[in-house]
């Protein structure tokens, strides 16, 4: 395993000269779109796997971005010449005499991973490097950045921030206080340095947990804490390890959520949990807060099974898949044996405090998901929005004005090809993955109803006209079906 890189010489690098990087890193088109071109090739393998077809195809069809792309983000050597074309004499001296680029006889490589995203470029540690590597971002954390607000709020906290992805991307969505805090004092100082070569202002703090900004509270707090389940006999990585069970340390992140939220403030929490039949993840973590009044929304999708898990994680040990990942991959599913770990679930969770004058929380929820894919911020706000609905009282439902959710698709289908068989409605997304939903007859025509309506109550003279019953008889079963649909993404408040 190869040491870690000196980052002493990072503080060469002036803010002018930073400034001139990233302007000629957005001229070649060295970016988020360009990755996820290279995302595309050999999708879902793992590096040792995949990044040789990358190397191959883009090297055989090169281009400036490209070559500072395979020496940045995917671990390539390339030919020196070319990676000073790409970024022209003076960047690249300077890159060399800061060692973010080295020499090695005609060819060039990067010993750090530099990763474009949402506008920013950060520099980070190639993690097989490792258990004192430092995150940057990659595909979990771009799930997480997509969830960001497109204006950010005031006051920003990123916890466990890494390489300070969570931090930069507020700072540059115009939040004016943004703190990142992390155990590693290299990540700290990595963090530091990708404030200037973005050009924003945030704070960076070695901290355990909350411990820097005791007193403080934040608008957003957002956080991608290390949750990979740890057997007794491998060693300890500060980036990925959260305790024996994996979720340890995020039960602390959530045990200092409420003393640090602003009223209104909101928490993003990336993590991957192990499922425990009759103990879900939003109860575990309603527990770990307490007594503090914020509402708790968890979005789950099907993570790992235990030989994915192992296989997975023990790259970063031996990235090459050879004895030693084969060993460690062993240990690792032993572990999760021992423990009864059948499978996993990733999430986003989703913490609001109550906004100014709001005393109690009014909801803890799981929303089961085919996938962790698009929930943008619009998305996430429509969510808590309709929760939000989904819990007032019955007077105040009955006047809402609720309407199905833009973008899904109805469907009429049946099981085989036989038109004499009754047809089923059914409900998908295709933008974002929520689980589809199969419609009775009746749920079809009350949806209809409630789609057209001016207000729910409306919907209930409606219903119960098609039914031939009374509005008192059917308004219950209305008014428990617009809960469970806001509450499960088929309804949007209006």
């Amino acid at each position: 395993m190869q040491a870690l890189p000196s980052i002493a010489g990072l503080s060469s690098l002036s803010d002018a000269t930073l400034a001139a990087l990233r302007a000629r890193f957005a001229e070649v088109g060295f970016d988020e779109a360009l990755l996820a071109e290279g995302e595309s090739i050999a999708p879902n393998m793992l590096d040792v796997l995949r990044l040789p077809f990358l190397h191959a195809a883009w090297t055989r069809d090169a281009s400036p971005a490209r070559d500072l792309a395979l020496v940045f983000s995917y671990a390539a050597a390339v030919d020196a010449a070319r990676v000073e074309a790409a970024l022209g004499a003076e960047l690249f001296a300077a890159l060399v005499t800061a060692g973010v680029v080295a020499r090695d006889g005609d060819l060039a490589r990067c010993p750090f991973q530099l990763t474009p995203l949402t506008g920013l470029w950060v520099l980070g540690d190639d993690l097989h490097r490792g258990e004192d590597a430092v995150m940057g971002p990659g595909a979990t954390t771009a799930r997480l950045a997509m969830a960001f607000p497109h204006r950010s709020p005031a006051r920003v906290l990123d916890v466990g921030c890494g390489a300070g992805t969570f931090a930069l991307l507020a700072a540059l969505r115009g939040a004016t206080a943004v703190i990142g805090v992390d155990i590693a004092p290299r990540a700290v100082e990595l963090s530091r340095f990708n404030a200037r070569l973005n050009g924003v202002a945030a704070r960076f703090e070695v901290s355990d947990m909350f411990a820097a900004v005791a007193g403080e509270r934040f608008d957003l707090i957002a956080s991608q804490p290390a949750f990979i389940a740890r057997p007794p006999d491998v060693r300890a990585s500060t980036f990925a390890h959260g305790g024996p069970m994996g979720d340890e340390l995020v039960m602390r992140l959530f045990e200092g959520l409420g003393p640090h939220l602003a009223p209104g403030g909101t928490a993003l929490v990336l993590l991957e949990s192990a499922v425990r039949p009759g103990a879900p993840l939003h109860a575990r973590l309603r527990e770990a807060m307490g007594r503090a009044p914020l509402d708790l929304l968890v979005l789950a999708a099907k993570g790992h099974d235990p030989d994915g898990f192992s296989m997975a994680y023990a790259s970063l040990v031996d990235p090459t898949l050879g004895p030693q990942w084969a060993d460690t991959a062993l240990r690792y599913r032993a572990h999760l044996r021992a423990m009864g770990v059948a499978e996993f679930s990733q999430c986003v969770a989703l913490v609001t405090a109550p906004p100014p004058g709001g005393s109690s929380a009014r909801y803890t929820i799981t929303l089961p998901l085919l996938a962790l894919r698009g929930f943008d911020a619009d998305t996430m706000e429509g969510l808590r929005a309709a929760l939000a609905l989904a819990t007032r009282d019955e007077a105040t439902l009955l006047a809402a004005k609720v309407r199905a959710r833009e973008g899904a698709v109805y469907v009429e289908e049946r099981t085989r090809p036989d038109s004499s068989l009754e047809p089923r409605w059914v409900v998908r997304f295709p933008r974002v993955a929520f689980i589809e939903r199969e419609l009775s007859d009746a749920t079809w025509v009350l949806l209809g109803l409630l789609d057209g309506a001016g207000c729910v109550r409306d919907a209930v003279e409606g219903y119960a006209e098609a039914c031939g019953a009374t509005p008192d008889e059917v308004r219950g079963q209305v008014v428990g079906f617009v809960r469970e649909s806001l509450a499960r993404g088929l309804l949007v408040p209006a």
